[in-house]
């Protein structure tokens, strides 16, 4: 197998490059020229964690980075939610710029290329990560769920608060500060200026200057991984931005691809089990995010049985990350379709075990404190199952 080129410098290709470099493994970076537009991101604790694993602290620090307690949600404007937890509010543009230089110095080589779709037609034994975005170039063909726009403004108008969003006149919009500027995505049909009612919700008066715009819809590669090409970020599937995973989705897709690009190496037996682990990856994420646009966000939760609990569901072998490389291992069938082994740190498999004879709902929260677990824990871990057929 010889190198591993990755099409594309956005997050989702740097985040790979960082993670095959953590596995010693040098990539090569190939890039446009294009200018990156300067907008604010805000991430989660769970995102800021994979950054920090990746080394870039540093990177954050140098993009303005800020933390901010909550994120407001006003999309329901008689009901709005704080939501809980730190969020991180950094300039994209400035990120990515420190975050590619530290790849650099870390070993990756960076060439810069005028017209990207050429290295479709390159035969050879090069692994080829396609992080081209929505554009998935190498990637073809995808599947759209909807036709949303995203038109993206900066307010000069310096704000503390959190991040927020709400509704506006038929748009969705999100309002990110970071330093001296505020970040306004208009979700919808294309707009050239942020409507006048919208500044109403808003704790900045502008002027407003929009400096992009961009698909906003749901998208997937129908071919995520194929021969020695794996889809990561966008280019494998871009969330609609309103369920806030985009970020997440392309660094864990990221990590995943560098999985599978061991395997290949140290693990040649278990390409195709890795295959289809990458593709049922993003088959899942792909699933859980149609369900979350067209329906309910989750399942609606059982009551919890007064008659003792069992372990329902059926299990199936497929591929299983450990070590940075797939490895054929048993995995729990949802009644969804999904497949999942780990949740919130916990082995469902261990499940299996402290039900193998029906139990009692107190005993079985008992049994799972010596996981670890909480009480409180343990009865969303419970609720979870029975709302997926994992137990009964």
């Amino acid at each position: 197998m010889g190198s591993v080129r990755i099409v594309g410098n956005g997050i989702a290709g740097i985040a790979c490059a960082l993670r095959l470099l953590q596995l010693g493994i040098r990539p090569i970076i190939v890039s446009t020229v294009a200018e990156i537009p300067r907008g604010a991101e805000a991430v989660p604790e769970p995102v800021l964690h994979i950054l920090h694993q990746l080394g870039l602290t540093d990177a954050l620090l140098g993009a303005h980075a800020e933390r901010k307690r909550g994120f407001e949600n006003h999309l329901d404007a008689a009901h709005p939610v704080l939501l809980s937890g730190w969020w991180t509010h950094f300039e994209r543009c400035d990120f990515l710029r420190l975050a590619l230089a530290e790849a650099v110095s870390r070993g990756a080589r960076v060439y810069y290329a005028r017209d990207l779709r050429t290295l479709a037609e390159r035969h050879d034994t090069s692994v080829v990560i396609d992080a081209t975005g929505r554009s998935a170039i190498l990637s073809q063909p995808v599947e759209v769920h909807g036709s949303e726009v995203a038109s993206i403004f900066r307010v000069a108008d310096g704000t503390n608060g959190p991040a927020r969003v709400f509704r506006s006149e038929g748009h969705w919009i999100y309002a990110i500060p970071c330093g001296a500027n505020t970040t306004l995505g208009i979700v919808g049909t294309p707009v050239n200026e942020v409507p006048i009612s919208a500044w109403e919700s808003l704790p900045v008066r502008g002027p407003a200057v929009r400096i992009a715009r961009r698909p906003a819809f749901a998208q997937r590669s129908l071919r995520p991984i194929q021969f020695l090409r794996i889809a990561i970020g966008d280019a494998a599937m871009a969330y609609y931005p309103l369920a806030g995973h985009g970020i997440r989705f392309a660094l864990q897709s990221a990590i995943a691809a560098a999985a599978v690009i061991r395997t290949w190496r140290v693990s040649p037996a278990a390409s195709r089990v890795a295959e289809q682990y990458y593709d049922e990856f993003v088959a899942g994420c792909w699933r859980r995010h149609i369900a979350f646009l067209d329906g309910p966000p989750r399942p609606p939760m059982k009551a919890i049985p007064s008659e003792p609990i069992r372990f329902t569901s059926s299990t199936c072998v497929v591929g299983i990350c450990r070590d940075a490389r797939i490895v054929p291992e048993e995995a729990i069938e949802l009644s969804d379709g999904g497949l999942v082994r780990w949740v919130g740190g916990v082995d469902l498999l261990s499940l299996r075990t402290l039900t193998s004879v029906p139990t009692p709902l107190n005993e079985l929260i008992g049994r799972l404190s010596v996981l670890g677990l909480t009480p409180a824990q343990a009865s969303q871990l419970v609720e979870w199952c029975l709302a997926r057929g994992v137990l009964g």
